[in-house]
């Protein structure tokens, strides 16, 4: 199977769900260096902010057109790795629920812990932190899944 020219929809659908789990990765990164930008010196929060403006344009300028090439060449919404019956779609759907699971428990962690943590961050950086554990926990748990190994 070629990454560029798949030869059928459930090709391309495959292809689609490995590219949004390094997708997920790339925002996983973004949001993981906005949490790390506010507790360290300002000479490196300059350093991150790069960091972050690259994954973001990496996303926008790199997988935003793949997706949409692949979508438009292979039909539209019948390409989706979410609805297919692939080993793929399984592993994402088992990520998925690894996901909610783990956000659940990070949320129940920091509410718990109001005093220790949320009363020393903004909003910001609590939702930051959030949308990285979000991140975070469903492309690695995507890729351990896509392992033959493991599922």
């Amino acid at each position: 199977m070629s990454f560029l020219k798949p030869r059928n929809a459930s090709e391309a659908a495959d292809i689609i769900a490995n590219a949004t789990g390094c997708a997920l990765g790339g925002a996983a990164i973004i949001y993981v260096t906005k949490v790390a930008e506010d507790m360290v010196q300002a000479d490196l929060a300059a350093v991150l902010d790069y960091v972050q403006i690259a994954c973001a344009a990496t996303l926008v300028l790199i997988y935003l057109p793949f997706m949409i090439s692949m979508k438009s060449r292979f039909g539209g919404i019948r390409v989706n790795p979410w609805k297919s019956e692939s080993f793929l779609a399984a592993s994402m759907r088992k990520a998925a629920w690894t996901t909610v699971g783990v956000l659940l428990i990070c949320l129940t962690l920091m509410s718990t812990m109001d005093n220790l943590i949320l009363s020393r961050i903004t909003s910001e950086q609590a939702v930051d932190v959030t949308l990285a554990v979000l991140f975070l926990s469903l492309c690695a748990s995507f890729f351990i899944y896509s392992n033959d190994r493991v599922v």
